[in-house]
């Protein structure tokens, strides 16, 4: 049916991305993101503490794909401009992606019928957690990071030392 690069059906960590900077490394081992057209399944609810309301699908290239880890960066203020079009004289204050949708797996047999008819059918690949990237970019202190963040740096740091090293004995 269409022509992913990433598999929406493995499990990926979130993170949404405010900043053009967000969306050039993975926060998590520092390979180069690839941008890739997903379905994202969007939770919907009034205000803080609200039930959840409901949920729809949003398609485009929003996805920001860690080719090294199972890790999305979402270009969450594209998103939020095509979400606060489609939720206009609703009640929804909050939204929130939870899912990759594998729109694969639509029945051949129920293609003819509306999505909203068969979207429970289709198969939802659940974010294991989200982040939010502190903003703004820039120094940071130690107790403000996440351990995550941490070890990143220790190895972003590692790889610059070695790469000097060898830039020395040549």
């Amino acid at each position: 049916m269409s022509q992913r690069r990433f598999d929406p059906n493995i499990e990926r960590v979130l993170y949404y991305g405010e900043q053009p900077a967000h969306l050039v490394l993975c926060p998590r081992c520092q390979a180069g993101l690839v941008v890739d057209y997903q379905t994202f399944w969007v939770a919907t609810r009034e205000g803080p503490g609200g039930e959840v309301e409901g949920a729809f699908l949003a398609g485009g290239n929003y996805g920001h794909f860690c080719p090294q880890c199972p890790t999305v960066v979402i270009d969450s203020k594209r998103l939020a401009s095509t979400i606060t079009a489609g939720l206009q004289g609703t009640n929804c204050e909050e939204w929130l992606p939870v899912a990759l949708v594998d729109m694969d797996s639509w029945p051949e047999d129920k293609r003819h019928l509306p999505l909203a008819k068969v979207e429970d059918e289709l198969k939802k690949t659940f974010f294991t957690a989200y982040k939010h990237f502190s903003t703004p970019l820039g120094p940071t202190g130690i107790a403000n990071l996440l351990e995550d963040e941490r070890r990143q740096r220790r190895a972003r740091r590692k790889r610059e030392k070695r790469e000097r090293s060898r830039s020395r004995k040549k």
